[in-house]
C-alpha cells in the first residue's frame, strides 16, 4: 500500500460505515443523549450551550471517520474525540462520553490488548494530571 491509508469499502447500500460494521455505529450514538442532559438540567446560559452545540457539531465527523477510515486515519479521528472530550469538559460534564467514545472506538481500530493498554495509560495519565 506504499504507506497510504487504505480505502473504506462501503456497504451495497450506501452506508456511511464500513460494510463488516453494519448498523452498529448508528447504535452506539444513543449515549450522545448524555451530552445534551446536564446542560438542560442546569438551565445553561448560552455559552454553555454554543459550545454543548459546536461540539457536537464537531464530534459527528470525528465519530463517522473513527468508523470509516482504517487504522493510521481512524487513530487520529478517535484522538480528536479524546480531546474534544477534554476541552468541552469544563462547559459540559456530559461530554465526558466523547472521551469514552474515543477510549471505546480504539477496540475497532487496534488489537484488544493494545487497546487496553492504551485506555489504561490514559487513564492513569488523566488522574495524575488532575490529581485524583
Amino acid at each position: 500500500m506504499n504507506g497510504r491509508e487504505r480505502r473504506p469499502r462501503r456497504g451495497k447500500d450506501g452506508s456511511l460505515f464500513r460494510r463488516e460494521l453494519g448498523w452498529t455505529p448508528f447504535y452506539y450514538l444513543i449515549y450522545v443523549f448524555f451530552v445534551f442532559v446536564q446542560p438542560v438540567l442546569d438551565h445553561a446560559k448560552a455559552l454553555e450551550w454554543i459550545v454543548t452545540l459546536v461540539g457536537f457539531a464537531a464530534f459527528l465527523p470525528c465519530y463517522i471517520g473513527v468508523f470509516q477510515r482504517w487504522r493510521p486515519g481512524a487513530i487520529w479521528y478517535a484522538g480528536a474525540l479524546a480531546i474534544l472530550g477534554m476541552a468541552s469538559l469544563p462547559f459540559n460534564s456530559g461530554t465526558a462520553c466523547y472521551v469514552i467514545y474515543a477510549g471505546s472506538s480504539l477496540g475497532f481500530i487496534l488489537s484488544p490488548a493494545i487497546a487496553l493498554r492504551s485506555v489504561g495509560r490514559c487513564w492513569v495519565r488523566s488522574r495524575w494530571n488532575f490529581g485524583c
